[in-house]
């Protein structure tokens, strides 16, 4: 059991001018480039274990914002993740893009105390407009404690 929560682990490094993220047991190269295609923002080689995500997209070369290129990385590591698990759901672009927008709302938001008076994170799906409530409530509650 050990060994399979093992394999889906994501490690990130940056190595100057390119990230490693491993997926499984694959090492995949993390490039970002000026464009891919005329309407692509990102793609995954499985045999060669590069994601590639563009900085720009179309004709007109738009400028992609942040979010959208991080939206196209978490894209691509659904892709991977799915891939590696031997999923048929991996080539489903509506559950993958579906799927890539949930994981990338997942926040670390603070937690009350355990029951061993220890503060613990948790990481759960927020909505935007939820985790500024949440962070007010949190402010709140810091100064009665």
């Amino acid at each position: 059991m050990r060994r399979q929560a093992l394999l889906f682990v994501m490690e990130m490094q940056n190595n100057g001018e390119h990230m490693r993220l491993r997926i499984g047991r694959s090492l995949y190269k993390v490039l970002r480039t000026a464009r891919i295609g005329s309407c692509s923002t990102g793609s995954i080689d499985y045999d060669s274990k590069v994601i590639t995500l563009a900085r720009s997209v179309g004709v007109s070369n738009r400028k992609l914002s942040k979010q959208e290129q991080e939206q196209s990385f978490y894209h691509e590591v659904v892709h991977g993740i799915l891939y590696d698990m031997r999923h048929k759901l991996e080539a489903n672009e509506k559950f993958v893009e579906s799927f890539a927008k949930r994981l990338r709302l997942l926040k670390w938001v603070p937690h009350n105390k355990n029951a061993a008076g220890f503060h613990e994170n948790v990481l759960v799906p927020q909505r935007p407009e939820r985790l500024r409530k949440l962070r007010k409530k949190v402010s709140r509650n810091k100064g009665s404690s």
